[in-house]
């Protein structure tokens, strides 16, 4: 069940890394940046041993990344029956990611 949680985590956090990565940041922001590589920047280990512990000290927290307002549900629900991937989530948004939201998704 932790090893799903941190799954979908990590694909939000890489989706953020990939995004941040495409995107300048705005004229004089202050960014919290999670100093996360590329995943193909380095192996695979290196990476997850990286992401991990990003992940174990709640980094995203302490960076200010926005928490997102309640919890998502994976999949559908049929007569009552959950059809998610795993259970609900709760996502953080970086600043660049929140900003990108806030502003239309431009």
């Amino acid at each position: 069940m932790l090893h799903l949680k941190v799954t979908l985590t990590a694909v939000l956090l890489v989706a953020t890394a990939l995004f941040l990565h495409t995107r300048a940041p705005a004229q004089g922001a202050e960014v919290a940046s999670s100093a996360l590589p590329l995943p193909h920047t380095v192996s695979l280990q290196a990476f997850e041993k990286q992401l991990y512990s990003f992940l174990d000290a709640r980094q995203y927290e302490k960076l200010g990344w926005v928490k997102d307002k309640g919890v998502r549900d994976t999949g559908p629900f049929i007569a009552g029956a959950a059809y998610g991937t795993h259970p609900a989530v709760r996502i953080f948004y970086s600043p660049e990611v929140y900003d990108w939201l806030k502003a239309g998704r431009p």
